[in-house]
């Protein structure tokens, strides 16, 4: 991340990479953060088990959803972000 980023620049940035995470992981990507390797093949396998299977685990892919946007907000207002 540039050393001139400003505080009201990060909150932004990490706004943005929350929105991403509507597709679990996305956002993570976005910023440079290797777990979004990880959490994006979680997240497309709870979305497929909702849909086919067993669909309370959209409930699950919601709070995957909720914990991942969280996390990488935090994660750029840190400034740990690799942009």
């Amino acid at each position: 991340m540039p050393a001139t980023m400003d505080s009201r620049e990060r909150t932004v940035r990490g706004l943005h990479a929350a929105c991403l995470s509507l597709l679990a992981g996305l956002g993570h990507l976005y910023v440079g953060e290797r777990k979004g390797f990880k959490i994006l093949p979680a997240g497309f396998l709870l979305l497929a088990v909702a849909r086919y299977w067993w669909a309370p685990a959209a409930v699950a892919y919601l709070a995957l959803v909720i914990w991942s946007a969280v996390d990488v907000f935090l994660i750029v207002r840190r400034g740990g972000s690799v942009f």
